[in-house]
């Protein structure tokens, strides 16, 4: 009975470990994970702040298809749960590009914690930077559900928010920046994927 006990034990450890896997896909400059340095290939543990230095750059793999990348800043990479991840970004930028359509794309079962406001992640590729009174935030593809207290603002393809500290109510969304959607897709093309310039092509960025 106990071998058995101890099998099914083991295997829940396994697959659990599985499923809560980080990976570091690649490592440009200087960057700390829990004041460790950080490596290409290394898994790691969820609960601890990642630094990366200025112009430093370290992409994250997850086990579901997500990809991550942060730039120049920190952020603390939250635990992992069933139905919900959290990322904290305390400064810097962070690029996203989930490459697996979830079966129930209106629910976001991914958030980002900022200063201002806190992004459900319903879409594929977007941005949001932490600057020092403001932030930022921009949708390449996909949809971004920013929310602040009871307030809810859906960004979608081709749009971005400036967010302000001191400002209690959300901002409202624009037509993005066309250098800002050209880094979203830089982004992506360094975590291996590609994106179509639908915003140079016409002009407009509203699809």
């Amino acid at each position: 009975m106990f071998g058995i006990i101890g099998a099914f034990t083991l295997s829940f450890f396994l697959c659990f470990s599985a499923i809560a896997e980080i990976k570091v896909i690649s490592v440009s400059g200087k960057a700390t994970y829990g004041g460790s340095a950080v490596i290409a290939n290394q898994v790691l543990e969820p609960g601890q702040i990642l630094d990366t230095s200025q112009s430093a750059s370290v992409i994250l793999s997850y086990p579901d298809g997500r990809k991550l990348q942060f730039k120049s800043g920190r952020a603390k990479l939250g635990a992992m749960k069933s139905e919900l991840n959290q990322v904290e970004l305390i400064t810097g930028k962070l690029f996203g590009w989930f490459l697996k359509k979830r079966k129930n794309p209106e629910k976001a079962h991914f958030r980002i914690k900022t200063k201002t406001a806190v992004a459900g992640v319903r879409g594929t590729k977007f941005m949001i930077e932490e600057r020092p009174k403001k932030t930022y935030f921009c949708v390449c593809e996909g949809e971004l559900e920013v929310s602040k207290d009871q307030q809810v603002v859906a960004l979608k393809k081709g749009y971005d928010l400036w967010q302000k500290q001191t400002s209690n109510t959300l901002g409202t969304p624009q037509y993005a920046q066309l250098n800002m959607l050209d880094m979203v897709a830089a982004s992506v093309s360094e975590m291996g994927g590609t994106t179509d310039p639908y915003w140079r092509k016409d002009n407009n960025t509203a699809q």
